[in-house]
């Protein structure tokens, strides 16, 4: 859904996910059946999710193009929202994956397509940056960083961005030991590359408060080629109707930025944003595993008893990951967090953990393939040039994959061509046994000082804090 004024911009990026095996859909407000108001934009989507082309499933996903003032956001009090062109049955949540590429000509857009489809080709002279992540507890005043912001690192670190799954995870938890230097350690990160950034705590639309990471740096960064998705567990740092927050900028940034940004329009709160990454718990520093309670980190690497369903890898996913747990929750803002959560980013991108295996273009089979655990997936659609024999279990799905099950052989007719273009290979197992973290980390005797030191200012009344129980805004 685009201005017009792209048109041109968006023909190369049209042109490669159909490469990839999508059916798109262009509108334009221009056109008298689309316009360029939240009404009739709305009216068109809905009309085409419930009436597709012939031949043409409803659509997954659907990626506005321009700031609003060429693609129009709801106003939902005091913030801005596009939850509402994609919600068809009025339950308040999406039936669609979205996301925004916002900008308002096309030396602003053009950054981001080349970003995407660099990503999404897998085309960058050292790819193996993805493997590498950036996980932060930003600083909050009345030590809630303690719990809710380590909890939620430390979750993601200890079951997922770690050596067991091939990822090199840059940690930094609250409080931040003296001469850390955690900002500047935390960009040079972001530098040297990383395939995914995750900060909670206090921000602005300008960036991260604590560790500071801002739009100013944004313009410095030196990541070519290494761009990866950044996600704010924080207030406002996706509010796209100032001038430039800092979800625009670092996906509008050339040559350095990120792929995708995940953020909120609005405040953010500390209890929504904890379950939001690890699930509905009980907070704690350290949470563990629920198969019942699951959290955006869960769906996205479903390595343990996730059952496909409970996939979320893509970057529109993600953001429905999280808010399902938010959703599952007793919190009073649910529809909150559907409105201000928005991905500034290609919603269709799925976002890459796990190393490669390998996988050649057209390779000739003609033998059964047989699996009994592992399911391959690719970037692009997987498809047959000849007939695949019948059978229940072989699934062509949004993930773009062919799964088999347990005991499962896929027949192949003699002579067949198993294509996958622009080959991303990856090989996941479902049925890794959970395997909760052996050893936790403590504080050292210099950081139980500092928390020995804050809470004495508790009790002397210098601070003043509403119980865990109680909402905690997280705003700067």
């Amino acid at each position: 859904m685009s201005d017009r004024i792209f048109e041109t911009a968006l023909s190369p990026f049209i042109a490669h996910k159909e490469n990839l095996g999508y059916n798109v859909i262009v509108g334009y407000t221009d056109e008298p059946n689309v316009g360029n108001t939240t009404t009739s934009i709305h009216d068109y989507l809905e009309a085409l999710y419930n009436n597709p082309p012939v031949g043409i499933s409803p659509p997954h996903y659907v990626l506005l193009v321009g700031d609003i003032a060429q693609i129009p956001a709801y106003s939902a009090g005091w913030h801005v929202t596009d939850l509402y062109y994609f919600d068809y049955t009025s339950d308040n949540i999406p039936d669609v994956f979205y996301g925004r590429f916002s900008a308002t000509d096309t030396s602003e857009l053009m950054p981001q397509i080349n970003k995407t489809i660099q990503y999404e080709l897998n085309n960058m002279p050292d790819p193996s940056y993805q493997y590498k992540a950036v996980l932060v507890a930003g600083h909050d005043w009345a030590g809630h960083d303690l719990t809710f912001g380590n909890g939620q690192i430390n979750y993601a670190n200890d079951y997922y961005f770690n050596s067991s799954k091939g990822i090199t995870s840059n940690k930094y938890l609250q409080p931040e030991p003296s001469g850390a230097n955690y900002s500047a350690n935390i960009i040079s990160n972001i530098n040297a590359g990383v395939g995914f950034a995750n900060y909670t705590a206090h921000c602005s639309p300008n960036g991260w408060a604590d560790p500071s990471f801002t739009v100013s740096n944004i313009a410095s960064l030196t990541n070519t080629n290494k761009y990866g998705l950044w996600v704010g567990n924080c207030c406002l740092s996706n509010k796209f109707d100032v001038d430039e927050c800092f979800g625009e900028a670092a996906l509008r940034a050339e040559n350095r930025g990120a792929v995708g940004y995940i953020g909120g329009s609005n405040s953010t709160y500390w209890d929504e944003d904890y379950w939001w990454g690890v699930g509905f718990k009980t907070v704690t520093a350290h949470p563990v595993f629920e198969k019942n309670h699951l959290g955006v980190y869960d769906r996205l690497f479903h390595t343990y008893t996730e059952t496909s369903s409970d996939w979320y890898s893509t970057q529109g996913q993600l953001i429905v990951g999280g808010n399902l747990a938010v959703e599952e929750s007793t919190s009073g803002r649910k529809l909150y967090y559907w409105e201000i959560y928005h991905l500034m980013g290609d919603p269709s991108l799925n976002i890459r953990f796990v190393p490669e295996v390998d996988c050649q273009d057209n390779v000739a089979v003609s033998n059964n393939i047989s699996n009994t655990t592992d399911e391959y997936l690719a970037s692009s659609s997987l498809t047959a040039s000849n007939s695949i024999s019948g059978n229940s279990n072989v699934h062509f799905g949004a993930l773009n994959s062919i799964t088999l099950s347990p005991g499962f052989s896929l027949n192949i007719d003699p002579g067949s061509t198993f294509r996958a273009d622009f080959v991303g290979c990856y090989k996941t197992n479902t049925s890794d046994p959970i395997e909760p973290p052996t050893t936790v980390s403590v504080p050292t005797l210099s950081q139980w000082k500092l928390i020995f030191l804050a809470l004495t200012m508790l009790i002397l009344g210098c601070i003043f804090v509403y119980r865990s129980n109680k909402p905690i805004i997280k705003s700067a």
